[in-house]
């Protein structure tokens, strides 16, 4: 099916410093929802933008950076990252980001289209995107449009981001049931606190080990033989569960007791301040 194309309704309140709001529209199978941001200064996306989050019925359903979601995009290959436009520093510099609600890097159809959002139906009376712009911009700019489809049903299972700040700590670290256990988890991915990076993490279920304590380089090297594309600074480490493509290979957690992750931190230096990680699990809406 052609997948058409809309501008995005009017932002509200679009000022420096402050939230601008999209209220999407019902009615439709929404697939990708591009934004495209910018200022008078021609600031860098990391500059111009802290938060962006994605609501349904008031409650939120992704919640990022948005340098963050550039960074997760590229992930899935060089192709779907941001696209920019214009000149950095002038008034016609423009980046155009997109949040993928589908998940076109599938290697079937039915896979890349499976989990677009189904915007309608009695469970759904509102969807809206909140953009929070950093103080001190000029003029800051946000429209767009998304790419959607006829209705198929009513608002199922759909990917959720949740950003989780940990206190970070001494060379190692475990978190046991401080990640909620029901939904369908399809990746963790670490950034790293102040002083160090991660460079090793263990995941059990039950008792039973899902991903043992590979190193960075080591979890690199397989997500690259997979097709990704991971951070190779080492700034964040990508714990993927459902690498070999199909989406039925995410973590299923419904009746799960326990749900430990151990994180080892590079020896260079004690790790210190937070360590945030962005989570994407599928499941009914929160």
């Amino acid at each position: 099916m052609t997948l058409r194309k809309k501008l995005l309704p009017t932002a509200n309140n679009p000022v420096s410093g402050q939230t601008a709001t999209i209220n999407l529209d019902l009615g439709q199978k929404v697939h990708t929802i591009w934004l495209t941001l910018g200022d008078a200064d021609g600031n860098l996306i990391s500059v111009l933008v802290k938060e962006i989050r994605l609501l349904i019925n008031g409650k939120v359903q992704r919640r990022m950076l948005a340098d963050e979601l550039n960074q997760l995009n590229y992930l899935n290959g060089v192709n779907f990252g941001a696209v920019v436009t214009g000149t950095p520093g002038e008034d016609d510099y423009r980046t155009h980001l997109p949040i993928f609600l589908a998940e076109p890097w599938r290697k079937t159809n039915g896979e890349a289209a499976a989990l677009a959002w189904n915007l309608g139906g009695p469970s759904v009376s509102s969807a809206s995107i909140e953009v929070d712009f950093f103080a001190g911009l000029t003029a800051p700019v946000i429209n767009g449009w998304y790419e959607w489809s006829p209705l198929e049903g009513g608002l199922g299972a759909i990917t959720k981001w949740i950003r989780q700040t940990l206190g970070a700590s001494g060379s190692t670290q475990d978190f046991n049931n401080v990640f909620t256990r029901g939904d369908f988890y399809h990746a963790f991915h670490f950034f790293k606190p102040t002083g160090t990076y991660v460079e090793r993490v263990r995941l059990t279920l039950d008792g039973v080990i899902i991903q043992d304590v590979i190193n960075v380089l080591q979890n690199n090297a397989m997500l690259t033989n997979r097709g990704l594309v991971p951070q190779l600074d080492l700034s964040r480490f990508d714990l993927i569960l459902d690498a070999d493509d199909p989406i039925n290979s995410a973590l299923a957690t419904a009746g799960s007791n326990e749900l430990t992750i151990h994180v080892e931190y590079n020896d260079t230096a004690p790790a210190t301040g937070n360590l945030v990680v962005l989570i994407e699990k599928s499941g009914p809406p929160e």
